[in-house]
């Protein structure tokens, strides 16, 4: 989480020279081909289900990190990243089996509200439309977040974690390509070296762990523990951009720290791998 938030405002801060499309699909391909490098992929045999599963979870994948690089274009990152949340957190809602679990995921809600500053929400009002798209692009981002952990528990069902991940990666990456050759008019190339290390860092790396972990996780234990990533944003701002915390937002940290490790707590049989 904190290597995806770090390289988040670093690709932020790279908006004025590349378009979050051309960021999107750099990011993906990079990406893919860095993992299936390091992993004998022609060894493998994939079925057409198989395929079928990794399709669409790069599909879900393009479309998560493109909305959500388009909303943090024209909102700040903590008010897209909380917004966007609302998509595992609906899952783990409705994966909910018993009434303390559905408990937790509407604490670690309180939390997430609680993370959206006064100020921050006053400065989407006074940037009228603008700021309103933004909204928008993290709303279809939530929901492609959902659609991905279910996508991505499926695909990595029987088959290696790099693998899926590196395959899934250069799909995304060649489904938005056509929308970055369409939206680039000039492209900056000493650039190159920068998006690539931002790839690996909120990439390669992270969602290889995330693949893991959906291979051993339920969707309502993963889809809470995604439930960090507002807070992870706010303390990053904090720490590396001196953006402080207020009361209410440390408390909300607290609220979805608590309704994770309470929820962690509360296994029960549902609670298992994708079947």
């Amino acid at each position: 989480m904190l290597s995806i938030h770090i390289a988040s405002s670093i690709t932020k801060s790279l908006f004025s020279t590349i378009n979050p499309y051309a960021a999107t699909t750099l990011r993906h391909l990079f990406s893919g081909l860095f993992l299936l490098s390091f992993y004998p992929f022609w060894k493998i045999q994939i079925n057409q289900k198989e395929w079928k599963r990794i399709f669409f979870y790069g599909f879900t994948l393009a479309g998560m990190t493109l909305f959500y690089y388009l909303s943090i274009e024209k909102i700040p990152i903590g008010i897209s990243m909380a917004i966007e949340f609302i998509g595992p957190l609906s899952l783990s809602l409705i994966a909910s089996k018993k009434l303390l679990d559905f408990l937790w995921s509407i604490f670690a809600l309180i939390g997430i509200l609680l993370l959206i500053s006064h100020q921050e929400i006053s400065l989407i009002h006074q940037h009228g439309e603008i700021q309103q798209w933004g909204i928008f692009y993290a709303l279809l981002g939530g929901f492609f977040w959902s659609l991905y952990i279910i996508c991505g528990q499926k695909a990595g069902k029987s088959l290696p974690p790099l693998l899926v991940t590196g395959s899934g990666m250069l799909i995304a990456g060649a489904l938005t390509a056509p929308l970055a050759i369409w939206k680039t008019q000039t492209f900056p190339l000493r650039q190159l070296p920068v998006i690539f290390i931002v790839a690996l860092f909120s990439g390669a790396i992270p969602f290889s762990l995330e693949m893991i972990a959906l291979q051993r996780l339920s969707i309502r234990i993963f889809s809470m523990c995604m439930s960090l990533e507002p807070a992870v944003s706010a303390i990053c701002a904090f720490l590396l951009l001196g953006e402080t915390l207020n009361k209410l937002q440390t408390l909300g940290i607290g609220c979805v720290i608590t309704a994770l490790l309470g929820s962690s707590f509360s296994k029960n049989k549902n609670d298992c791998r994708y079947k």
